[in-house]
């Protein structure tokens, strides 16, 4: 890796979104940290770019875990410059027949996770980064109600709300600023896994976000953070 480029950790690369956004930071010459829980597998438009990627297994609901991370990002250099918050989960359940267990599952990755990266990275961020920024991938759901997956509309409303505290925290003392991508439904493995759920799903004629073109727009954003400041961007599919 090239300590001079711009170094974006990643979360939840191991597929959909998260692979998306490895590889279009890769071809606009990034460096790359993905971490994940599950094993990447290494795809063929970025055999090109290896050198400037590193993966990390790691689980992020874990606060050794995260210190893991930590430690072997800084071994590359001084501090990322970009976090993009990514890795999340959907559950469908109804309200009186929920599963706290499951509850307190999403809330920890969906939520807590992307709290303890910014707790761990932002000091080296603030001071030594070229105009660092967060990304928080949240949800159309992080805006607005949904029926049967009440603690997934709950984790990416809270994350919409960290990502203004995010702004305003730093926007008083320090240089930090922050997006929260608010995106409808994408065309991915876990869009696929969850199925069709009557109120929550995308209809079987309705179109989906190809999350190439979505991770396309990730990278520009984090392109463009030099020039201009952006804190939240709605996409919904055509």
């Amino acid at each position: 890796m090239d300590k001079e480029k711009d170094l974006v950790l990643v979360t939840g690369v191991a597929r959909g979104l998260g692979k998306e956004i490895v590889i279009s930071l890769l071809k606009d010459g990034f460096d790359v940290i993905g971490v994940d829980i599950n094993d990447y597998s290494y795809h063929e438009r970025i055999r090109d770019h290896q050198d400037r990627f590193l993966f990390i297994k790691e689980d992020i609901t874990d606060v050794s875990g995260i210190a893991r991370i930590k430690n072997e990002a800084l071994k590359r250099k001084k501090t990322i410059d970009v976090l993009i918050n990514n890795a999340g989960r959907m559950i469908s359940e109804k309200l009186g027949h929920s599963s706290i267990e499951k509850w307190h599952q999403i809330l920890q990755l969906n939520l807590t996770a992307p709290f303890m990266l910014v707790n761990a990275f932002t000091c080296e961020m603030n001071e030594f980064a070229r105009f660092p920024l967060v990304v928080n991938v949240a949800s159309i759901s992080g805006l607005a109600g949904g029926p049967y997956c009440a603690s997934y509309v709950c984790s990416k409303h809270g994350l919409v709300g960290l990502t203004e505290a995010i702004n305003e925290e730093f926007r008083i003392h320090g240089r930090i600023r922050s997006v929260a991508i608010c995106s409808g439904p994408l065309d991915t493995p876990a869009q696929q896994d969850l199925g069709f759920v009557a109120g929550i799903s995308p209809r079987p004629d309705e179109n989906l976000i190809d999350p190439a073109m979505l991770a396309g727009l990730i990278t520009q954003t984090v392109r463009l953070r030099e020039n201009m400041t952006v804190t939240r961007l709605v996409v919904r599919p055509r």
